[in-house]
């Protein structure tokens, strides 16, 4: 989500621009990212009472993760055990 140069295009800065365009003075606030080595899902706030909330009580929101895999060409059947965390 950071990038080493500050004109390279991020996610965060993808939807602070995006937001800002409709409502010049709203923020954007980074909630979590799941799978943070590998290409997952962002989750962001328009308001830090709201990231704070849902920071705080993380745990009680999520449950359960549920994963789902695309692979493209032919793959064998093979049972695959990973702790993913």
């Amino acid at each position: 989500m950071a990038a080493k140069d500050k004109n390279e295009k991020t996610a965060f800065s993808e939807v602070s621009s995006y937001v800002k365009k409709q409502n010049p003075g709203q923020r954007i606030f980074i909630v979590h990212r799941l799978d943070r080595d590998t290409s997952g899902v962002l989750l962001f706030a328009k308001s830090e009472m709201v990231k704070m909330q849902l920071q705080d009580n993380w745990d009680e929101f999520v449950k359960e993760r549920i994963y789902t895999t695309l692979v493209q060409g032919n793959v064998k059947k093979k049972k695959i055990r990973s702790s993913l965390g």
